[in-house]
């Protein structure tokens, strides 16, 4: 268990300094390691970026920062609670039907290489590339719901991935 709370608290200032959270770190260092379940790493990953989110959340509410617009705000939320669920659905789907813990860890493992390296393409290129700023509330809505599923099903808090979709679609 100590091992445990040493990523946690690794990734979670590792995370904090860069501003992008330590889900995206955890998840994986675990995996690494084979101290537990896929589904039980997904959860203490789940866990510590719950907790990373309502301490950053606190902080602004208490420091009256008010940085995101509820237009876009809430249905990004909304969809992003949505998505939760959907993506641990896929999850428990992914699971129920590899049979095996290792394969659930193997899709999930392929799934965050694939979204990490994107991340870092648009990253490099974001000079490049203009940004959008989406006020739709479908849009928003449809937005949050594929963060939410990413971030659940690949047992992450999302924060680079989350950076990056913000910054293009908002100008964040």
């Amino acid at each position: 268990m100590l091992i445990f709370f040493l990523v946690a608290l690794a990734a979670s200032v590792a995370g904090a300094i860069c501003g992008i959270g330590g889900g995206v770190i955890i998840k994986p260092v675990l995996d690494l390691l084979h101290l537990e379940t896929v589904t039980t790493i997904s959860f203490l990953s789940g866990c510590t970026v719950l907790s990373m989110s309502c301490y950053s959340v606190g902080k602004s509410l208490l420091a009256r920062e008010h940085s995101v617009s509820l237009k876009t705000g809430t249905p990004l939320a909304l969809g992003a609670a949505v998505g939760g669920l959907a993506g641990n659905q896929l999850f428990a789907a992914v699971r129920e039907l590899s049979g095996s813990p290792d394969t659930v860890g193997a899709v999930q493992a392929a799934c965050l290489a694939v979204v990490t390296a994107g991340t870092l393409l648009y990253t490099v290129n974001k000079a490049r590339i203009p940004t959008r700023h989406v006020q739709n509330f479908a849009a928003c809505v449809v937005i949050g719901l594929a963060l939410g599923a990413m971030s659940s099903f690949l047992g992450i808090g999302g924060g680079p991935i989350n950076l990056v979709v913000l910054y293009y679609f908002f100008s964040m």
